[in-house]
């Protein structure tokens, strides 16, 4: 039997869009998406942090963390991504997109956050 574990709530106002991606980056922050834009939080303390503010209102479907740390927010049903820089925050966009689709690892990143190893 496992011990006993509790779910924990964020201590702070960063809205959720329920459905909407997450991703633990480099530096142990928890990325969400939020009304207008992308949010994190400490997963340690679990205060939020901030808030990154995206150019498109949109919804950001997908979120990631690629190799080098970027934080990756891509808009659902439309044809940009965001690279967002994880210690300034700035935005680089890229567009011309189709309806890019999102997976868990859609930035080839997160295999580096693996806390479960499994043996074998």
């Amino acid at each position: 039997m496992r011990g006993a574990q509790t779910w924990a709530l964020q201590v702070g106002d960063l809205q959720p869009n329920g459905g909407s991606g997450v991703a633990q980056d480099l530096q142990g922050r928890i990325w969400h998406a939020t009304s207008g834009g992308i949010g994190w939080l400490d997963s340690e303390t679990m205060m939020v942090g901030g808030k990154v503010t995206l150019p498109n209102q949109g919804l950001a479907r997908g979120i990631g963390v690629d190799v080098d740390g970027y934080i990756w927010a891509v808009i659902l049903g439309g044809t940009v991504a965001y690279r967002i820089h994880p210690d300034t925050f700035e935005i680089a966009e890229y567009n011309g997109l189709n309806q890019p689709y999102t997976y868990s690892d859609m930035a080839g990143g997160e295999i580096n956050n693996v806390t479960c190893n499994p043996q074998g």
